[in-house]
């Protein structure tokens, strides 16, 4: 199945045994920024890029939903990865 919006295209496939959803997608501007509800705890997560000198700032922000009580918050282990594994932008280039 496909479905088209304004700014982007998801195909989606169904293999009944193979499923696993982790969230559903609630914002999607390529390029600018991507939002998603969790389905395997109560938070929402919410991914900003933007231009930055010599590369893209990305921010990172998982909030607990209202009235929720389960939150894994696992970007704190995942940043230090990407980091690690950027490339770095050196001052006065």
């Amino acid at each position: 199945m496909t479905e088209q919006s304004a700014s982007a295209t998801v195909e989606v496939a169904t293999v009944a045994e193979d499923v696993l959803e982790i969230g559903q997608i609630t914002a999607w501007e390529p390029g600018a920024r991507f939002a998603y509800r969790s389905s395997v705890d109560d938070t929402e997560t919410e991914i900003r890029f933007a231009p930055s000198k010599g590369g893209t700032r990305v921010t990172v922000e998982q909030t607990l939903v209202s009235n929720g009580d389960k939150a894994f918050y696992f970007w704190p282990n995942v940043i230090p990865w990407y980091a690690a594994h950027a490339n770095p932008v050196v001052a006065g280039r």
